[in-house]
């Protein structure tokens, strides 16, 4: 009469043995099976092992080994236990001869498709630095800055609505737009989104002027935050302005600086020229002056 094994779990290895729970773990009859899987979205939880239609109590890991004592004689091994999107690459069973004093390699090949897909939000449009929020299905927001995209991974297969949620200062599409990602490929399904939006900040420079007032206006540049850069070219020119008069600019939200330039040799900036760093969030509005003393 056969005996049902007793199974041991070692790292790396599941090792089944029959007969005297304190007896050395050793198998010198029985097989040695062997799992190798590929693909997406592999069982993180491994496979069962069944001999003639009766599932040992162990697992075997997706890509692993297990030893299993076994009586000799005509034996049926099947890999079971497979999640929905496995399936066994041949035939899900092997037949062998157990030899006494053998070990008999069987091999199992498992191949995985993907169960879900990714989605892409794009946002095309100007005003670098500003970050909106794009919600699947109505869930929990994610980030998403002009340009990206911005990926959403885990997302089941099927219909699903994208909607971006515009801020004040921005204006653009706000309404939704329909996807449908698919799934059981041996390539994860991903699909891109892409919204059109504008986000802006206002400048409110003035330039107070003492002194002898100049004739001509002053130009005002925009750049980045690196002062040299600014100096000497990397700056957008936003305007003239008049001794004291003002300009409005409407500018993309993001670190920057103001520059003043085209004074008169007897006039000087009383403030740091380039400015020093501030920050634009979409739909503020900054005041900043320039004031100007001439001799």
């Amino acid at each position: 009469m056969r005996t049902h094994p007793i199974l041991l779990l070692a790292i790396g290895l599941t090792l089944a043995a029959c007969g005297d729970p304190g007896a050395p773990l050793e198998v010198s009859t029985g097989a040695r099976i062997t799992t190798t899987t590929t693909g997406l979205d592999i069982d993180p939880d491994g496979y069962r092992i069944a001999v003639d239609g009766t599932e040992l109590q162990t697992t075997v890991p997706s890509n692993g080994i297990l030893l299993t004592r076994l009586d000799p004689g005509s034996r049926t091994i099947a890999l079971t236990g497979l999640t929905l999107n496995c399936a066994v690459d041949g035939p899900g069973s092997r037949t062998v001869t157990i030899v006494d004093a053998e070990v008999v390699p069987i091999e199992f090949g498992v191949i995985c498709t993907a169960t879900s897909g990714v989605i892409g939000v794009v946002i095309s449009g100007s005003g670098a630095g500003a970050v909106l929020e794009a919600t699947v299905d109505g869930a929990t927001p994610f980030p998403v800055g002009l340009g990206g995209p911005a990926y959403l991974g885990g997302v089941p297969a099927g219909d699903h609505v994208v909607s971006l949620s515009v801020p004040a200062g921005c204006s653009g599409e706000t309404g939704s737009q329909s996807v449908t990602v698919t799934a059981g490929s041996l390539i994860r399904d991903t699909v891109e989104v892409t919204f059109s939006v504008a986000c802006v900040a206002t400048l409110r420079i003035t330039a107070p002027t003492t002194g002898t007032i100049p004739q001509d206006k002053y130009s005002v540049w925009l750049c980045g935050r690196d002062p040299y850069y600014c100096i000497y070219g990397g700056q957008t020119r936003l305007g003239r302005l008049a001794p004291n008069g003002i300009l409005l600019a409407e500018v993309g939200p993001n670190i920057r600086r103001l520059y003043l330039t085209d004074l008169p040799s007897n006039c000087r900036v009383g403030v740091p020229n380039p400015t020093h760093e501030f920050t634009l969030a979409p739909g503020d509005t900054l005041d900043i002056a320039f004031p100007v003393k001439c001799s």
